[in-house]
């Protein structure tokens, strides 16, 4: 068993740039690896949100909480510490009431969708790891590192109502340092990335943790991982939802010395 606190103070301090040995944090199962999840989140100030994924639109869906000071506008830049550093481009949407069970059983009914989240955005999710061996460590480890959530940035929210778009088949662009390009259409492996929804309120409710009004839920790459260096040119888009250019720099370099700025692609 696990000593839950510590392995979340353990993963804490490896932000700073020390990552953690092979072992270092090993959880026995799932459960524990939730627990340290939800106490790491915790002790970095509280939950701004969530991320969901899945293989195939047939895979179990993974899920971890989303430190609210990591979720920022593009405007916004982040200090990087990890030698690794990657990136995804997504679609978030954004929890517009407590989703409580009965609700969770029924977000894949369109109108208990559409009452339950009111915008979609643009999202880049930063990957980052506090494990010194991403290879080797195993898939408990990375569970408990919030699936390697660095940060989340995202675009200007488009409200849903009215919003015709298949969120199954957008095409995603992530351009990089303007001259590499990764362009996609249908490309979360998940398929349908509403469909992601119903396994995640469920799992908060069960965790007491229920989705809540003004949380961001982002729902899997749609590029794929593009490893970067910060300080990196980035420039994603998602058509119908817009395009927004991440601000990551290394730690030590000055924020303002990226020139990239955020905006929506009307």
């Amino acid at each position: 068993m696990i000593d839950v606190e510590n392995a979340a103070r353990l993963l804490i301090a490896a932000r700073s740039g020390a990552q953690l040995p092979l072992g270092a944090v090993e959880p026995s199962d799932l459960e524990e690896a939730f627990a340290v999840q939800e106490a790491t989140v915790a002790a970095l100030g509280g939950c701004g949100g969530w991320k969901v994924g899945a293989a195939s639109p047939t895979a179990t869906p993974t899920f971890a909480p989303l430190p609210r000071i990591g979720i920022r506008s593009a405007e916004e830049p982040w200090v990087s510490r990890t030698p690794w550093v990657a990136v995804e481009v997504e679609i978030a949407f954004r929890v517009a009431r407590t989703i409580v069970a009965d609700l969770a059983d029924r977000l894949d009914e369109p109108a208990v969708f559409a009452e339950t989240f009111d915008a979609a955005m643009v999202a880049v999710e930063i990957v980052e790891t506090r494990l010194a061996d991403r290879i080797l460590a195993s898939p408990l480890a990375k569970a408990a590192d919030l699936l390697t959530h660095g940060a989340l940035v995202i675009g200007p929210p488009l409200p849903l109502h009215g919003l015709a778009l298949d969120f199954a088949s957008v095409t995603a662009r992530l351009d990089i340092d303007g001259r590499d390009s990764i362009e996609t259409t249908a490309g979360n492996p998940a398929g349908d990335p509403v469909r992601l929804l119903r396994p995640l309120a469920r799992h908060c409710v069960e965790r007491r943790l229920p989705l809540r009004p003004g949380q961001i839920v982002t729902t899997g790459s749609c590029t794929g991982l593009a490893e970067i260096d910060p300080a990196t040119d980035l420039t994603a888009t998602i058509g119908g939802l817009g395009r927004i250019r991440p601000r990551i720099v290394a730690a030590g370099r000055r924020p303002e010395m990226v020139p990239a700025t955020g905006g929506r692609e009307v």
